[in-house]
């Protein structure tokens, strides 16, 4: 105890912001400058605060380094799904296109009448898949570029399928298409 702060208060604090139970972020500022009120020597708490900020950013950061790194192989040939309490191999050449339900995708497989639904995101799946073969053209679609049969007014034709292409996408689809 440092002229009554409690050391163990900020360390249950820091042990709940690292398991996902405070509020919010706004929760600790608010409580940190209420104790920087209350006490002068709160250099010790700043500190613990930032140890906070510095383990959350970490992990944010971590996982944007790694897909910014590549770590997909440009070269992978297939990725694994979970469909129907199973994983299941999915070669990447037969897949022609994905679209989004939610939590659930579709993926649309050459010769295959009915979609592969698999239990994940459409953030999820993107991250796995080599982001030269493949492009996300809108909120609810991932198309594998060398499927693509026309493309006319924003509007992508795959197996006789219509995608489209949304505005905030448009850019890096044809950026990719050239």
């Amino acid at each position: 105890i440092c002229d009554g702060f409690s050391a163990t208060i900020i360390a249950d604090d820091i042990a709940k912001a690292l398991s996902g139970e405070a509020l919010a972020k706004d929760h600790y500022y608010y409580v940190l400058s209420k104790r920087m009120k209350e006490n002068a020597h709160m250099s010790r708490a700043k500190e613990y605060f930032e140890q906070i900020e510095a383990a959350k950013g970490a992990s944010a950061s971590s996982a944007a380094a790694a897909q910014a790194d590549g770590s997909v192989d440009p070269n992978a040939e297939y990725i694994f799904v979970k469909c129907e309490y199973k994983q299941v191999r999915v070669d990447l050449d037969q897949i022609l296109f994905i679209s989004g339900l939610k939590d659930y995708v579709r993926i649309h497989l050459k010769n295959q009448p009915r979609p592969l639904i698999a239990l994940t995101t459409m953030k999820g799946i993107e991250e796995k898949l080599p982001v030269n073969r493949f492009c996300r053209v809108h909120r609810s679609y991932i198309v594998a570029m060398d499927k693509i049969e026309s493309v006319e007014r924003n509007v992508i034709t795959i197996a006789g399928e219509a995608i489209p292409v949304s505005e905030a996408n448009q850019d890096k689809f044809y950026s990719l298409l050239k």
